[in-house]
């Protein structure tokens, strides 16, 4: 399996909607765990439902 820079994820009910360079996918799993599991990744939660990696972002208003 090919591996991409992650972007972002978005909580989608019991889902995550995971964005990564090469796209997206719908992953089983709570917000809260993946925030969890990924604590040594440099970003940003930017809403109660949504994740950005530092590198992702590219202005802030």
């Amino acid at each position: 399996m090919a591996r991409a820079r992650l972007v972002a994820f978005e909580a989608e009910d019991h889902y995550l909607r995971v964005r990564t360079e090469a796209g997206s996918a719908l992953v089983l799993m709570r917000l809260g765990d993946a925030l969890e599991a990924l604590s040594g990744l440099d970003g940003f939660r930017t809403h109660r439902s949504w994740s950005v990696a530092r590198t992702a972002v590219e202005a802030v208003r």
